[in-house]
């Protein structure tokens, strides 16, 4: 093994040389090539990768795992096309729609629909989302027969409290946009999609009174735990998201409901589409017993552990989760674990099936790229990916349903573990 190591070594030195020699080659002196050089950086990242996975496998396995000769040509490929666009496009082009292009199609032609390509803009709205915030006015509406928004709710302490904005309120305009005109979800966008501390112009009709009111628009904290006690003393937590702040909010409500008396748990994690494994873990802590609770597999083989209870406490009464089939990734983590490792008994519809982990790695020019690493199970579990979890109690609901049946029926099924605990 030494000798592979060894020759492999000298061939990374040579090939390093080769790099650093095309690299000279290619160097830019325009603005222009501002938008390759980023490109370079990228490829030259992967190709110090390559080499070090390449120095790894000759010396473990005694052959090399991707060829650099392949990788160098596709670099002087993509300054071809490069070079060609500089100097025959018919007119000017935006370089930094360029760069996002280029390293968008460079990970859509993955073929995973989990893995993307977040340009600065898009990566900045998802870091202030994924941290349990977004950025608006602070209110919350409904759309009206006539097409209108009418306002239903106004938070306290928020822009929109603070501007005037009443419960009952439609809005007729935005920007100087007619609502009716630009449609409900553009609507929503023209108010919500901008820089912290923007003002949005909005058109309110109040009785009979037209008023014009700009709003600032600021970082509003997101509820994605909320709870309530029930008849029965039933605790009921509805989980939307885990987000960075969602643990601690999950775990102040769910203290709040055991000093009221609860003798048993409903966790709605219906339409939670996932968030960050550490989030899980945060709700879960003081949930499941001490130890592993979820594992991640690489490509490689190697299996980390990704969540773990480090916490003496368990849930000492019976609970409920519930689940459809909007229920993913982060919320199945949480789902399963309470059934295999508490015995929960899961309510609602088949979940979506998601059982691969994405990790986010930040580029140099403010974007970033979100890869799918790994599969993941719970621990001593099989992967549920492309299956998803079956429940216990099926119970299906539909747009014509004017009551909650899956929630009725997880309250059944608790009231019957409460009669027999």
């Amino acid at each position: 093994m030494g000798n592979y190591k060894e020759h492999d070594n000298s061939t990374s030195l040579q090939n390093t040389q080769n790099i650093e020699e095309d690299t000279k080659k290619f160097q830019l002196k325009t603005s222009r090539h501002e938008v390759a050089s980023s490109i370079v950086l990228l490829v030259c990242g992967a190709i110090l990768t390559i080499m070090v996975l390449n120095i790894y496998s000759m010396a473990s396995y005694g052959k090399s795992m991707f060829s650099l000769d392949s990788t160098l040509k596709d670099l002087k490929s993509f300054f071809q096309a490069e070079t060609f666009v500089e100097s025959s496009f018919y007119t000017d082009y935006d370089e930094e729609k360029l760069l996002d292009g280029a390293i968008s199609g460079y990970i859509s032609s993955l073929d995973d629909k989990y893995s993307r390509y977040e340009s600065s803009e898009e990566y900045n709205k998802a870091q202030i989302k994924d941290a349990g915030q977004s950025i608006g006015i602070g209110i919350t509406v409904k759309l009206l027969d006539d097409g209108y928004i009418e306002v239903q709710e106004v938070n306290e302490n928020t822009p929109a409290e603070e501007a005037g904005i009443q419960v009952g309120d439609i809005i007729k305009s935005i920007d100087g946009k007619d609502v009716v005109e630009t449609g409900y979800e553009e609507s929503i966008s023209l108010i919500k999609d901008g820089e912290d501390n923007t003002t949005v112009d909005i058109e309110i009709l109040r009785d009979d009174e037209t008023l014009d009111i700009s709003v600032t628009r600021t970082v509003i904290d997101v509820d994605t735990a909320v709870g309530k006690m029930l008849d029965n003393s039933i605790g009921y937590i509805q989980i939307t998201h885990f987000y960075t702040n969602t643990s601690e909010q999950f775990n102040s409500v769910y203290q709040e409901l055991l000093d009221q008396g609860a003798k048993a748990f409903i966790f709605d994690l219906r339409n939670n589409t996932g968030g960050y494994t550490t989030s899980v873990q945060g709700c879960l802590n003081d949930l499941v017993p001490k130890g592993d609770i979820a594992e991640a597999t690489y490509k490689d083989g190697t299996t980390k552990t990704i969540i773990k209870s480090d916490s003496d406490n368990t849930i000492t009464v019976p609970s409920v989760v519930l689940i459809n089939g909007m229920t993913a990734s982060a919320g199945e983590i949480f789902s399963s674990a309470m059934r295999e490792l508490e015995g929960s008994i899961l309510v609602g519809e088949n979940t979506y099936g998601k059982g691969v982990m994405q990790v986010t790695q930040p580029l140099s020019n403010g974007g970033a790229v979100v890869l799918t690493v790994a599969t993941y199970n719970i621990v001593g579990k099989e992967c549920y990916h492309g299956v998803g979890l079956a429940p216990d109690y099926e119970v299906t609901l539909t747009e014509e349903d004017t009551e909650d049946t899956q929630l009725d029926k997880a309250i059944e099924v608790i009231d019957s573990l409460i009669v027999n605990s």
